[in-house]
């Protein structure tokens, strides 16, 4: 069974967008290929050449604007998505577990296995550009619904349920699982 178009790999323009050559170090070797589906692209907003990849096999990083790529987070899972702040701290979800990074977007610490739960199901940050220590976390569930909103305010150490699905909060009407 196929599902959507596999990708294949990145581009790169250094000419606004004119024109764009791929990233060899990202051409998928086959099906299974972290590059076959990118969900998201970021730069570092303190290093230009540092680049943060959300793809199918995990959260990758590249310091020489994606020639080589190295896994930023150990162990495995899909990384749909990542936030990352002026300050350049890192919000992601890989697999089952949700991650924070320091400053560098180095040296990442589990935010994950208390009220936010450790889950398969997509799950999105949203982090104040005003006090970094606010962040929400949006998780759906296997068919895509809204199942649950949460807040901390303490940077990731403590989180509480800020909402759950009802018939009159489900914003993503079952289609969570798409952007």
């Amino acid at each position: 069974k196929v599902q959507g178009i596999r990708g294949n790999g990145n581009y790169k323009s250094t000419d606004g967008g004119q024109t764009c050559t791929q990233l060899s170090s990202t051409l998928p070797n086959g099906v299974s290929s972290p590059w076959t589906a990118v969900g998201k692209l970021e730069s570092d907003p303190n290093n230009a050449n540092r680049i943060y990849a959300a793809t199918r096999g995990g959260f990758y990083v590249s310091d020489d604007a994606g020639a080589t790529w190295t896994a930023g987070v150990s162990g495995s899972g899909i990384c749909r998505d990542m936030t990352i702040t002026p300050s350049g701290n890192i919000w992601l979800k890989q697999g089952l577990r949700s991650f924070k990074s320091d400053a560098s977007g180095s040296n990442f610490t589990e935010i994950s296995g208390g009220v936010l739960p450790r889950t398969g199901s997509r799950m999105r940050f949203a982090v104040s550009p005003q006090d970094e220590n606010y962040a929400y976390a949006i998780e759906v569930d296997g068919n895509g619904r809204f199942a649950a909103a949460y807040q901390t305010t303490d940077g990731g150490a403590t989180w509480k349920t800020i909402g759950t699905f009802n018939l009159l909060l489900n914003p993503h009407n079952n289609q969570g699982n798409y952007n």
